[in-house]
């Protein structure tokens, strides 16, 4: 059990709409006092697991814990990857930056301030509480501050001009590629909003940013219309250029984290397979997994999945060393494929086998019809440390289908792991199977 999620129940934190009011509408005096008991509770509830290939520290945008600040978008992709953790992962760390963040609170009694102070916690505290079963069952884990340093603190140490000089291509060429439009200029403050599209660095959508002009040299004063593209190479090198900077940094304390928890580091952007490899100055030592694209069964709970994850633990195992081994074989085959295959050529097939296994063992009529198997994708690029696969080999959802020469591999495998035709819970799929029987 976990004593931070048992205290959130305790005080009644046990919904998101809960959890907005408590931190929007409850008294800072109230407030304070209980972010720094949840650190010191994060700290009594904190173990580092074994040793698992399964064992991954997502970036913080793919968590949610980081990258876009709108409450909805955080959701979603939590939402997304509380899903592939429950189906794939042993372990899972997250630098929750409310509670793992080793800096005292150092709150400065304003009203900006102390409204950026209650966002963040209830953004955060919401999507603890979307990973609360994970944390429950010992497979998410909050790192505590006090086994922690801060992304400021660690970009003093890596950010020196050689390290610097090592990104001009990538900021020349994001410049080239990038979008960015002038939305809004605020002439009593010198500030203009810009959106930028660079999908390298911002996979979901465009971000927002506002941008501080000097009085003498101010680009947005000049234009005339809103909104507007920004062609001046110049002014879009200086936000590509700042852009770049912050996603480096963040890169490069993401690996330090995963490789400090001896995990897999977890990332949707493509910019990262291009950035870690790049430093000169090594963090992690360098392994490279494949790219993989989870397969998610909709309208399963996550409670379904973890509960036969408890009773089915050899089957668990087994599915997902199918899974990678599926992946192995593409990557050699080097072959393309559209997403739906995966459900036509591997799923479906093997489903209506354990169908058949099942009747025959149970002495029941064979299901005729198991019904569409709804399969939805979130990209995760799997990254050990500081490397990963080359930007072009295809996700894993296509890798795995559409080939003939990957679906007698896999059908192989279901074929070996029985001596006769009736030992289904010895099939590699059978956990998925399952999952899906719940439907």
């Amino acid at each position: 059990m976990s004593k931070f999620i048992n205290y959130m129940k305790e005080i009644g934190l046990t919904d998101l709409k809960k959890i907005h009011d408590y931190f929007m509408k409850i008294s800072l005096e109230t407030i304070v006092p209980f972010h720094v008991y949840m650190q010191n509770l994060a700290y009594e509830d904190w173990s580092i697991s074994d040793y698992s290939p399964y064992s991954f520290a997502p970036s913080m945008s793919l968590s949610g814990f980081g990258g876009c600040a709108e409450y909805k978008c955080k959701i979603n992709r939590a939402t997304t990857f509380h899903k592939f953790a429950a189906l794939y992962s042993d372990t899972v760390y997250f630098f929750v930056n409310s509670i793992t963040n080793p800096h005292p609170i150092n709150f400065i009694d304003n009203p900006k301030n102390e409204m950026k102070y209650r966002e963040d916690l209830k953004n955060d505290f919401s999507l603890i509480f979307l990973y609360s079963d994970l944390i429950e069952y010992g497979i998410a884990k909050i790192i505590p501050p006090h086994f922690s340093v801060c992304p400021h603190c660690f970009s003093k140490l890596i950010l020196d001009k050689k390290e610097l000089s090592l990104l001009e291509p990538l900021i020349n060429d994001y410049t080239e590629k990038a979008v960015i439009s002038a939305l809004n200029y605020i002439p009593s403050q010198n500030t203009g909003i810009v959106s930028i599209n660079i999908p390298e660095l911002f996979p979901d959508h465009p971000v927002y940013r506002t941008i501080e002009q000097s009085t003498k040299r101010n680009f947005f004063k000049n234009l005339k219309t809103f909104p507007v593209n920004i062609t001046d190479k110049h002014f879009k090198n200086h936000i590509v250029k700042q852009c770049v900077l912050d996603n480096f940094v963040t890169t490069k304390f993401e690996a330090f984290i995963s490789s400090s928890y001896r995990s897999k580091l977890i990332t949707d952007k493509p910019f990262d397979q291009s950035l870690l490899g790049l430093s000169s100055n090594r963090i992690t030592a360098s392994l490279t997994p494949p790219v993989f694209n989870m397969p998610f069964l909709e309208g399963i709970q996550t409670e379904t999945i973890l509960k036969i994850r408890e009773s089915e633990q050899h089957a668990f195992n087994e599915y997902r060393i199918a899974m990678d081994n599926a992946t192995h074989a593409y990557i050699k085959a080097t072959q393309t494929s559209e997403i739906e295959d995966i459900q036509n050529d591997i799923i479906y097939p093997a489903f209506i086998k354990l169908d058949s296994m099942f009747a025959r063992t149970q002495k029941m009529k064979a299901i005729s019809n198991i019904g569409s198997l709804l399969v939805t994708s979130a990209t995760v690029t799997l990254g050990v440390m500081n490397s990963i696969i080359p930007q072009d080999v295809p996700s894993v959802i296509t890798a795995v289908g559409g080939t003939e020469a990957l679906l007698k591999y896999l059908m192989s495998v279901i074929e070996r792991k029985s001596n006769t035709d009736n030992d289904i819970e010895k099939q590699d799929f059978y956990f998925l199977w399952k999952i899906n029987q719940k439907k």
